[in-house]
């Protein structure tokens, strides 16, 4: 791991301790585990901690499954072969009309 990465993770980790669960709780006060806590608090470059490293590829996942965007294909267009459609005849293009995904207004075709 690099170094920007490494910044950009214990970023992520700060960001997430600070943040409320509920009103007047922080996500801080909802970790059990007494070791991570303590790595947490003498966490530097030089200290080996694991934990906290854990933690930072943990924060690094949870982004990137926030920011996937997963694209459903349909059976009908996976099941498709090249010659099946009217790719001669005169109407070809509007054999694949786009239709639009209701949650993210993607295009599939």
């Amino acid at each position: 791991m690099n170094k920007q990465i490494k910044a950009w993770g214990e970023g992520l980790i700060k960001d997430w301790l600070n943040e409320e669960k509920s009103p007047g709780v922080k996500n801080l006060t909802t970790i059990l585990s007494e070791p991570l806590l303590e790595e947490l608090i003498m966490y530097s470059d030089t200290v080996n901690a694991d934990r906290v490293m854990s933690l930072i590829q943990l924060m690094i996942y949870r982004e990137e499954l926030y920011n996937v965007v997963v694209k459903k294909q349909e059976k009908e267009n996976k099941q498709r072969l090249l010659f099946d459609g009217p790719i001669f005849a005169q109407d070809w293009f509007y054999d694949d009309t786009p239709s639009i995904l209701s949650d993210d207004n993607v295009y599939t075709f």
